[in-house]
């Protein structure tokens, strides 16, 4: 089984659970039932991950109600050892900073540190969408 299949099957489980907490699970996940009364969720990691508890959010709120017309931010990506993947991800990543009305001001790769990131700047306005996006 991959683990895209298992976190589908654990996600399927928790759905079936959440319909109804005394379901019984197939022979050998019945303890999944034990698990999942403990818990609140059960969700792919996403980027609101990365965020949460960083401060960024807070930071990103405080210069937009002071009025700030800039909003500069370090994307540190996921470093590939790939040079084409590399690439590839960091134009994935300049598209959604486009999309999103910023602007991508440089970027940067180090590979004896595994380092690679993109500095960008969004304005104001997309970036208070942005916020409230990730916030609501």
């Amino acid at each position: 089984m991959t683990n895209q299949q298992a976190m589908q099957q654990l996600i399927s489980l928790w759905q079936r659970f959440q319909d109804d907490p005394e379901v019984r699970f197939e022979y050998g996940l019945g303890r999944f039932r034990q698990l999942f009364g403990l818990l609140h969720d059960i969700r792919p990691w996403g980027p609101e991950d990365r965020l949460r508890d960083t401060g960024v959010l807070a930071d990103w709120r405080q210069r937009i109600e002071f009025g700030h017309e800039q909003v500069p931010t370090e994307i540190e990506l996921w470093f590939r050892d790939d040079e084409t993947m590399r690439e590839a991800s960091e134009t994935e990543v300049r598209r959604y900073i486009q999309r999103a009305q910023g602007q991508v001001l440089t970027s940067a790769t180090i590979p004896e540190i595994r380092y690679h990131a993109v500095l960008a700047c969004f304005c104001g306005r997309p970036a208070s969408r942005s916020y409230h996006r990730r916030t609501t």
